[in-house]
């Protein structure tokens, strides 16, 4: 039995719950875009209101600003090199947030004849850009399988996803326009990678046989046979660039894209970026829940609240005391108040992210967890739990001071906010002593953690799910995963992790997830040998001007997911 287009694996119709109602309290009604349902609302009234026109430079600001990297190397870089890749390229395929499932890219269709074959048909007449190295030739199979090929480099700990393609057996170019993947084992993530611009991205293979090997970081490879090209000469890295229309753009019928340029523009401030934002210097960018008010009556917005696909978790150092007694380690996971914490995170708009993410599609939601151990309405309870599981445990609150190292995310004021609230709940609640620091050197992972003495941290781990939709169980709990920087993970988690990775029936899947879940949620509160606990994720809100027409905010904003501008027009 084949799967054509994969529909049995990929249907995935997604609903979003309206914005809270405290956010329409001001009396203006809010033009909402990005994942959703049918209702019709002010933004896609807006939207469907013209006819598309040609032409117009649009603007877009991200908090870090864009670096051209080695898509394939720098594929876990948010806000970065996925960013621009995903307006140079055009993925073998696409994902539709909105409907929640997956359609053409450079790939016409996909079929699986059977579950350890996979056929990916490509469009026919196709181009690479003419300042690519294919010099404006047909894009064929066997430049996809070049670049897959690459994608699965071994021995190189530079292709940080390279163990995702395991299960891969070969690659093959059957004719010009066909490629053939065969599987070891089923894989029902494969898919989900290949719109990944990092993965899914088509190199010509002249490329990739002259820079390959040392890598894809110049600019003579910077280019693919996406809507956009690259303006070599206005690139200035972590700041910005900009990028011009592709004049030969045909993957996609119709004259695409309608816009002649697009600058993308990193401002790390928020105060610098909403202001931008509201002197009209910009078209679209990210702002404060604070903001959000300001901006309803004259900008488009959008949420991620359910399409989050990131955790905040507290990472416990479980090498040295109090934290090697699972008993403390019981007592912070059930001292945690998360509804506070959503308050101090993002004014109420958030979610305690559940381990793996805040999304009700995917993840089991707070509802599943209401009145257990840590998730209680009234704390009271797990507070009382706490103190009686450190007096057990021999930790006297009036002679303890524990060190807390805060995450380097905290240069974003939602996380130093979170961190401030938790050392001064333990201190108010637990009655022990809190010592905050940042750590001297970079991001802290667990081992950089140990080897400077901190007990604990908190880490906001925002690429997690941001990969790919469909496959954040493998990076945060197995034992492999890139993401997983908590070490959450024994011999059950990578079973359950793998055996939903080869169910090609997606209610098999389903079942699979929840199962995880529940016994991540179980180990986080019982185990012996997990050293995490989840805290909270912020809901984040963008706006778009309204003359921005036919713009949708991916689930994950824009970060790692494809730009899909090609479509966007200015009505001005």
């Amino acid at each position: 039995m084949g799967y054509d287009n994969a529909e049995q694996i990929w249907d995935r119709p997604l609903t979003r719950r309206q914005l809270m109602g405290a956010m329409a309290a001001g009396g203006a009604s809010l033009a909402l875009v990005g994942c959703g349902d049918d209702d019709d609302d002010s933004g896609a009234a807006v939207q469907e209101s013209s006819q598309p026109k040609k032409g117009g430079n649009l603007t877009l600001t991200v908090v870090t600003g864009p670096a051209i990297l080695d898509p394939q190397k720098s594929i876990t870089v948010a806000n970065g090199p996925a960013d621009v890749w995903g307006l140079i390229s055009t993925p073998i395929v696409r994902f539709d947030w909105r409907k929640g499932t997956i359609y053409d890219g450079s790939a016409e269709k996909w079929e699986f004849p059977d579950p350890l074959t996979l056929l990916i048909r490509l469009k026919k007449n196709t181009h690479f850009h003419q300042e690519s190295m294919g010099k404006g030739r047909e894009v064929e199979a066997s430049d996809v399988v070049a670049s897959l090929e690459r994608l699965r480099t071994k021995g190189d700990a530079t292709f940080g996803i390279a163990s995702r393609f395991n299960l891969v057996d070969t690659y093959e170019a059957v004719d010009k326009y066909t490629v053939r993947v065969k599987f070891t084992k089923p894989d029902a993530n494969f898919l989900s990678w290949m719109y990944h611009p990092g993965a899914g991205i088509i190199f010509p293979k002249e490329a990739l046989a002259k820079h390959g090997g040392a890598g894809m970081i110049v600019p003579e490879v910077w280019y693919s046979n996406g809507p956009f090209i690259p303006d070599i000469s206005s690139y200035r890295p972590d700041i910005s660039v900009s990028l011009k229309r592709n004049p030969n753009y045909d993957v996609d019928p119709g004259g695409l894209p309608y816009l002649d340029g697009i600058t993308v523009l990193g401002i790390a401030d928020a105060s610098t970026r909403e202001a931008a934002f509201r002197s009209g210097q910009t078209d679209i960018g990210l702002m404060s829940t604070l903001s959000v008010k300001n901006f309803q009556s004259t900008h488009q917005i959008g949420s991620t609240e359910d399409a989050i696909t990131a955790v905040s978790q507290l990472n416990f150092n479980t090498t040295i005391p109090p934290f090697n007694d699972p008993r403390v380690r019981q007592a912070f996971h059930r001292s945690v108040d998360r509804e506070e914490l959503k308050l101090v995170v993002g004014e109420g708009f958030g979610c305690a992210s559940m381990l793996l993410g805040c999304r009700s599609a995917l993840y089991l939601t707070e509802k599943d967890f209401e009145g257990k151990p840590g998730f209680r309405k009234d704390k009271k309870e797990d507070i009382a739990d706490a103190k009686k599981l450190l007096a057990a445990a021999g930790v006297d609150p009036t002679k303890t001071t524990l060190k807390f190292g805060a995450s380097a995310l905290t240069t974003y004021k939602v996380y130093a906010d979170q961190n401030a609230s938790l050392k001064g709940s333990w201190e108010r609640n637990l009655g022990l002593k809190i010592e905050l620091i940042t750590p001297p050197t970079g991001y802290p992972l667990p081992a950089q953690v140990k080897a400077e003495g901190h007990q604990m941290i908190a880490l906001s781990n925002g690429g997690l799910g941001g990969l790919i939709w469909d496959d954040p169980l493998w990076h945060a709990t197995h034992s492999t995963g890139i993401h997983n920087s908590s070490f959450w993970f024994d011999k059950k988690t990578d079973e359950l992790v793998e055996k939903q990775q080869q169910a090609l029936d997606i209610n098999e899947r389903k079942k699979l997830w929840a199962e995880l879940q529940r016994y991540l949620f179980d180990t986080s509160d019982n185990s012996q040998t997990m050293p995490s606990s989840p805290i909270v994720r912020n809901y984040d809100f963008f706006g778009a001007k309204k003359t921005v027409r036919n713009w949708t905010m991916p689930g994950y904003f824009l970060s790692h997911y494809p730009w899909q501008f090609n479509k966007v027009w200015l009505d001005q």
